[in-house]
């Protein structure tokens, strides 16, 4: 990828982008449950042309979408989304992180847990590793929060999201 692709394409993800650490719950005997994590992209924005080209950077490794939201005056608009997901993380993340600016953190975290995956694979993970999991789930939740500074954390003590524990 060339600098200047790299660059472009951060500043996309900084201002219309996003990274998540999704969870899904998985019951697999009677009463025992499986927690499986999902590292997220996701870039969305009105403009059609945008996204082509986001995925034409990073080489169509994910999926494009339409939503159709309501706008602030009722009106439908066609939101196109690109979502890119583990494997393409692997390779992308790398080569971005130093040049993001706002998503770095989440960035990093990602990386970590790619790392992780990379190290223990999907199943069979140690409470420690399961812990560490959950830890970066909550911090990536917080870090989402619009508006959230870690200059002023304080003010956004009352959306943290909490740990789940068993349940």
């Amino acid at each position: 990828m060339k600098d200047i692709e790299k660059g472009w394409l951060c500043g996309i993800i900084d201002g219309d982008g996003g990274f998540r650490l999704g969870r899904r719950r998985r019951q697999f005997k009677m009463h025992n449950y499986e927690t499986s994590w999902v590292p997220v992209m996701e870039i969305g924005s009105t403009e059609d042309k945008m996204i082509p080209e986001v995925q034409r950077i990073c080489k169509s490794q994910g999926s494009c979408f339409v939503d159709r939201r309501k706008d602030q005056d009722g009106r439908r608009k066609n939101i196109y989304k690109y979502s890119l997901q583990a494997n393409g993380l692997r390779w992308l993340l790398p080569q971005i992180v130093d040049h993001l600016v706002v998503k770095k953190e989440q960035a990093k975290l990602l990386m970590r847990v790619l790392e992780i995956y990379k190290r223990q694979g999907h199943r069979a993970r140690s409470p420690a590793i399961e812990k560490e999991l959950q830890e970066i789930y909550v911090s990536m939740r917080t870090l989402n929060i619009r508006g959230y500074t870690n200059e002023n954390p304080q003010k956004f003590e009352h959306l943290k999201v909490r740990s789940l524990g068993g349940k």
